[in-house]
């Protein structure tokens, strides 16, 4: 039992209710209680439960929560409850029950209900929800028109790991926040429920929500969780009532389906960059050629035999354009097959063909296929990412080459 969870709900139940360890040190009372005794939560940490008790019913408490202890069983006790300055206060009927918290330790959870008749009693509207959806296998609940979590039914709380006596089974004159429930959701998911949530409430309107809710287990299942308004003959909303339906396995399912078609892609891609290593090896052999063939002929025209400074001159200036084309060659790959994030700009699509076609031109030669290249002149920019689109064009190019299909 996770004892911050179960506070947040009992933090605002009409009835005094409060949480003690195994040596009956009062670790928790909600705000009733405080309000009740005219302590504060730091007074009435130093306490141990009994000490609430009214001094005459004190002994017999203590006999009683001791053999509950040591038989495992359920305490249960009425007495007059400690109020003010020591005084006697009201008669109620206790309810204990032992829990083991996530930490291996004992805690109980006391719960404190007058004798005397409250003259409240459940508004048949509720007592029906709560038949009918303690009926139900699958799991369902119903908050008030605030939005405040009221009720969950059976399959509901015992997914969540709530005890037989917790407020939530019976929403008796109970009612916390608008937005308790978040403490059993993923922290991933709080913020973004929190949100729909509170314009659900607010619009009046249902909608469906995918999120992830914690088991008694310790582990989180995704839920897909829908909430319907239940309106009075005024047309307000009196209560929501809302399913949650297990949608774990298809939503894992499907992430991974995703992940195996990213893998798929970057295997495609990764294929790819095999395939056009030849045609890119050739493509950058032959300008590189060229600058080792222009320096050798500048060597030889700077040489004092055949001194030539302008024919030096002209092999020099082949030396640099050569060298720039291999650079620009090398900067258009790493641009191409670079996993970035996608960067759309106008681009020209009729170079971005020109390009791919000068890639490919080596196994377009070996393989002997044709290119009827038709481009128009007047096409417009395009807006899109370059490097993309160009890869695009070149797998296309790759699959005809592969099927020897004339491009």
């Amino acid at each position: 039992m996770d004892t911050t969870v179960l506070a947040a709900f009992l933090e605002y139940s009409p009835n005094p209710t409060w949480l003690a360890d195994s040596d009956g040190r009062c670790i928790y009372a909600n705000q009733e209680l405080r309000e009740i005794t005219a302590l504060s939560a730091a007074q009435l940490g130093d306490l141990n439960w009994l000490e609430l008790v009214a001094e005459e019913d004190r002994q017999m408490s203590s006999t009683l929560w001791q053999e509950a202890r040591i038989h495992h069983k359920t305490y249960r006790a009425r007495f007059f409850l400690r109020a003010r300055d020591s005084a006697r206060g009201s008669a109620v009927d206790a309810v204990g029950t032992g829990h083991v918290a996530p930490d291996g330790s004992e805690v109980w959870l006391f719960t404190a209900v007058v004798t005397a008749p409250s003259g409240k009693a459940l508004p048949p509207v509720e007592a029906n929800l709560q038949v009918t959806l303690n009926v139900l296998p699958t799991q369902a609940w119903y908050a008030r028109a605030s939005g405040a979590l009221a009720f969950v039914n059976g399959a509901t709380a015992d997914y969540l790991g709530l005890p037989s006596d917790h407020p939530l089974r019976v929403a008796a004159n109970f009612e916390t926040r608008w937005d308790a429930h978040l403490v059993f959701l993923h922290p991933e998911d709080q913020a973004t429920s929190s949100r729909n949530w509170a314009e659900q409430i607010q619009t009046g309107r249902p909608r469906d929500d995918q999120i992830r809710i914690l088991g008694a287990d310790g582990k989180y299942r995704w839920f897909l969780s829908r909430a319907e308004p239940l309106r009075d003959s005024d047309g307000q909303v009196r209560y929501w009532v809302g399913v949650n339906i297990d949608i774990d396995e298809k939503k894992r399912g499907s992430e991974a389906l995703d992940a195996a078609r990213e893998r798929i892609g970057r295997a495609t891609q990764s294929a790819a960059i095999a395939e056009l290593s030849a045609s890119l090896s050739d493509r950058i052999v032959q300008p590189l050629a060229a600058v080792v063939a222009n320096a050798r002929a500048a060597l030889n025209w700077l040489s004092s035999d055949n001194l030539n400074i302008s024919q030096a001159n002209a092999a020099l200036e082949g030396v640099v354009r050569d060298g720039m084309s291999a650079g620009n060659i090398v900067h258009e790959m790493r641009q191409l097959f670079d996993r970035r994030r996608p960067n759309p700009r106008p681009i020209d699509l009729n170079t971005l063909i020109a390009q791919v076609i000068s890639l490919q031109a080596p196994d377009v030669r070996e393989k002997g296929v044709s290119i009827d290249c038709k481009l128009n002149p007047d096409l417009p920019f395009a807006f899109a990412d370059a490097a993309q689109i160009q890869q695009v064009l070149l797998q296309f190019a790759s699959g005809c080459l592969r099927s020897h299909v004339s491009i």
